[in-house]
C-alpha cells in the first residue's frame, strides 16, 4: 500500500511476533480503545 493513499491514513497496523507477550497485546488494545473512545466524543 502506498503511504500517500487514503486507506493508509485510515488504518492502524500492528506487527506481532512469536515473542510478543499477551501483556503487550493487552496494552496495545487498551491504548487503541481509549483513543477511539476519546476521538468518538470529539
Amino acid at each position: 500500500m502506498k503511504p500517500e493513499s487514503a486507506a493508509s491514513r485510515q488504518m492502524v497496523r500492528f506487527s506481532l511476533g512469536k515473542e510478543t507477550t499477551m501483556a503487550e497485546i493487552d496494552d496495545a488494545v487498551a491504548a487503541v480503545s481509549a483513543t477511539v473512545s476519546r476521538l468518538s466524543r470529539s
